[in-house]
């Protein structure tokens, strides 16, 4: 299995609402597009990002995008995302993951 490195930063929009102004949070997860391998070669074939999200502990739902960044509606609580690249010649990376409360 190949891997690459992913540093994701989380903002949360929507997140200070209040009784009065009910508000869906919604979560962008970014990301810096990978453009090597870990061992310094050019990546050549990145065909996407496989996104893994849900609430901690349970199965999470999956989602593919072809460039950072991801946003997704949730409901507050505890969440754990997961982000890896995938490339036509190498396959699913390992992925980056990071876990995340939405007040």
């Amino acid at each position: 299995m190949w891997r690459v490195a992913l540093a994701l930063a989380i903002l949360c929009s929507a997140c200070a609402s209040t009784p009065s102004a009910p508000a869906q949070p919604a979560v962008t997860l970014s990301w810096v597009p990978v453009t090597t391998l870990t061992d310094g070669s050019a990546l050549t074939d990145l065909s996407g990002y496989v996104i893994s999200y849900g609430p901690t502990g349970a199965t999470p739902l999956t989602e593919t995008v072809a460039a950072p960044p991801a946003t997704i509606d949730l409901a507050a609580g505890s969440y754990t995302f997961s982000v890896a690249a995938v490339s036509a010649s190498h396959g699913l990376g390992v992925p980056a993951t990071i876990t995340y409360t939405v007040p």
